[in-house]
Formats: C-alpha cells, structure tokens, sequence
C-alpha cells in the first residue's frame, strides 16, 4: 500500500492519497487530529479509481478502463 498526502495552507485543504497494489480491496480509517481548526471532514469527498489492474491507465483510445467514483466521506 502505498500513502501521500499534502496540506494547502492558503485554502485549508487536505488531501490523501492511498493506492492499494494487492488483489483485495482494504478498508482504511483516516483521522484528521491535529489539523488546523479550519480544516473540517464534514462534507468532505472520497473517490476511489478502480481497474482491472493495478497498471492501468486511461487514454484517448481506452477513456474508461479506470473509473472513478465519488462519494459523501463518513464521519
């Protein structure tokens, strides 16, 4: 597994990413103690790209073959 993640200060915004290499799908828990005040999960977004293989990536003759989709983050 493998985990980035980054802060903008300017527009308190964090973001993860975390990209799974093995067969099965792994539930993560993410917590956001210790963030600025103004930095708030609430109405946060999560989207999963998902593929038949961990290598793919789209292109102009194959737009699909990673898909995304987006949900509410759970509190």
């Amino acid at each position: 597994m493998y985990l980035s993640g980054q802060f903008v200060t300017l527009i308190s915004k964090a973001s993860v990413q975390i990209v799974n290499f093995g067969p099965h799908a792994v539930r993560v828990g993410i917590s956001t103690t210790g963030l600025e005040a103004s930095v708030s999960a609430v109405g946060s977004t999560v989207t999963v790209l998902t593929s038949g293989n961990v290598m793919d990536e789209n292109s102009f003759s194959h737009p699909e073959k990673v898909i995304n989709n987006l949900s509410l983050a759970s509190e």
